[in-house]
């Protein structure tokens, strides 16, 4: 699929290899320490659900 980013096609393309059924999978955000903490946990947030819904989709 066109705009998915390359290392999570890795990351898929291996568990769909070497796992017959994956039962969870941890997905964490980052931010720098830049901007008000409130702001960075959103955005922390934000990120790491886009990664949880791409690759359950």
């Amino acid at each position: 699929m066109a705009g998915r980013p390359r290392p999570l096609e890795k990351l898929i393309a291996y568990l769909k290899v070497t796992c017959r059924k994956v039962s969870s999978i941890t997905v964490t955000g980052h931010t720098d320490h830049l901007g008000a903490d409130a702001y960075n946990q959103i955005l922390s947030q934000v990120g790491a659900a886009t990664i949880r819904d791409y690759l359950v989709a």
